[in-house]
């Protein structure tokens, strides 16, 4: 904080901070509403969902000497209509909205391709594990680095891998740097500066793969980024308001580069076979080849919730009538 209000001394023209850090310096007078003329909100659709953001916003809004003609800018690479009322309220009546490309769409500069793999290795057939550093070591990309120490290490094209559990970005890390694979991992539980260590040595080229939770989903932008792999695919229901998977793949194909999304698809794995759904529709919006195996998860889940109303159907009736 002391270095913040150091370099406010001599002035700025843009201020970049958390919404709690500048209602704190506006209130202890470090910084003055009254030249506003931008502000600007980054992924707003996440962040208006959190009270206290929103409540901060608000609180900054009702200063009473903030310049009266300022502008407010939204960004964010999914919309929820759900937070309409929200998003308003901080929005002159005659707003204009942008919208580039289709909302809550994959960008047309990532390949996305979905390939079913168990989570483990059984009976000779690769688990995820294997899958990856087969993908990785095999790579018609990958090359071997000699040093001078004898730490020579396997340069492989530039990855973000996906993962949901905390714990298991440690362990795939070290697992990826046990093959000679130089890999970071990123997740929720590290020290901001640790943090910015392992994207600092990502964005240098000092590792080549950066193991993530969904932490790293949104906010991180890397030049040449060739491939997302999501290792574990969201857990959560994505038919609804969720987009994680689109932040996700949209860490590659970024500033109209090409880029490839790699999806494991575990077919023992509840939370992707009742996604399956979404991941069809995000393919075919994005005009992208359907993996036929995936629409017949798609048609035995709708099989099966038809069977289930069905059955509480007849249920219901059988109660009424013994009622």
């Amino acid at each position: 904080m002391k270095a913040s209000v150091a370099g406010l001394t001599n002035g700025c023209d843009i201020f970049i901070a958390t919404c709690g850090r500048l209602s704190q310096f506006v209130e202890e007078k470090y910084i003055s509403l009254e030249e506003l003329r931008f502000l600007v909100l980054d992924e707003a659709d996440k962040l208006l969902k959190v009270d206290n953001f929103y409540s901060c916003v608000k609180e900054i809004k009702q200063q009473k000497n903030i310049y009266p003609t300022h502008r407010v800018l939204m960004f964010s690479a999914t919309y929820e209509h759900s937070i309409n009322d929200l998003v308003q309220s901080f929005l002159r009546d005659d707003f204009v909205q942008i919208q580039i490309g289709q909302i809550n769409s994959a960008a047309d500069t990532v390949e996305q391709t979905f390939l079913k793999v168990n989570k483990h290795t059984l009976n000779g057939i690769n688990g995820k594990e294997d899958t990856l550093l087969e993908f990785l070591l095999k790579h018609e990309k990958t090359r071997l680095v000699p040093q001078p120490n004898g730490d020579d290490y396997w340069k492989v094209p530039k990855t973000i891998i996906f993962v949901e559990q905390k714990r298991l970005s440690y362990r795939l890390g070290l697992t990826l740097n046990d093959n000679n694979i130089r890999a970071s991992s990123y997740n929720s539980d590290l020290t901001l500066k640790m943090r910015y260590q392992a994207v600092s040595k990502f964005a240098t080229d000092q590792c080549d793969v950066l193991v993530a939770t969904d932490v790293g989903a949104r906010g991180l932008n890397f030049p040449n980024v060739q491939y997302v792999i999501n290792y574990d695919l969201p857990s959560r229901d994505l038919r609804g308001s969720q987009n994680e998977y689109i932040h996700r793949i949209g860490r590659t194909g970024r500033i109209g580069n090409v880029g490839a999304a790699i999806s494991y698809f575990d077919p023992s794995s509840i939370n992707d076979k009742r996604n399956a759904s979404y991941f069809v529709k995000v393919l075919q919006d994005s005009r992208q080849s359907v993996p036929e195996w995936m629409l017949e998860f798609v048609e035995e889940n709708e099989t099966s919730v038809n069977n289930l109303s069905k059955d509480a159907f007849s249920n219901y009736e059988g109660e009424k009538n013994f009622v």
